[in-house]
């Protein structure tokens, strides 16, 4: 999509623009559910495999560099 590689469509570059203000406004109204109900944000986390059904951190992200206490 780049004019340097010669294959920038311009009709393209609108219609990217377009879906990606799609995406952008479905993960608003996403993020706006999960914020204001706790156990959406519960289960969205769940079913994407971050914690588990009691909120605990799955195995992939326990032991990741971020710190768990206030600094």
């Amino acid at each position: 999509m780049l004019a340097t590689t010669g294959i920038y469509d311009p009709k393209n570059h609108i219609a990217m623009n377009k879906k990606v203000a799609r995406d952008i406004e479905q993960f608003e109204k996403l993020r706006l559910r999960l914020a204001n109900d706790k156990q959406a944000a519960h289960d969205f986390l769940v079913k994407a495999g971050i914690i588990t059904e009691k909120g605990d951190l799955e195995a992939q992200y326990k032991n990741l560099c971020i710190p768990h206490e206030p600094a």
